[in-house]
């Protein structure tokens, strides 16, 4: 990527990749086989994600920023256990 643009583009969600491997990578997420055994521990979010990191990014930045909790326990406690 010499000239700063980014040549790869998803043909689902369009978003712009500068390498061919970063974008195939990518494009794996949009399959409808992929399984999502990671769910939300928020009930009425209704997420559920194929890796654990993402499921943890989601919670964090989601509901820890409203100041949720979880059966009365702070979010990062919840989160960071196991």
């Amino acid at each position: 990527m010499k000239d700063g643009k980014r040549h790869y583009r998803c043909d689902v969600c369009h978003k712009l990749f500068d390498r061919a491997f970063n974008m195939k990578t990518h494009r794996v997420i949009h399959e409808s086989y992929r399984e999502h055994p990671f769910a939300c521990p928020f009930d009425e979010c209704g997420k559920r994600f194929s890796r654990k990191a993402d499921c943890n990014r989601h919670t964090k930045s989601v509901h820890l920023r409203k100041g949720q909790t979880l059966n009365g326990r702070p979010l990062a406690v919840v989160v960071d256990v196991g």
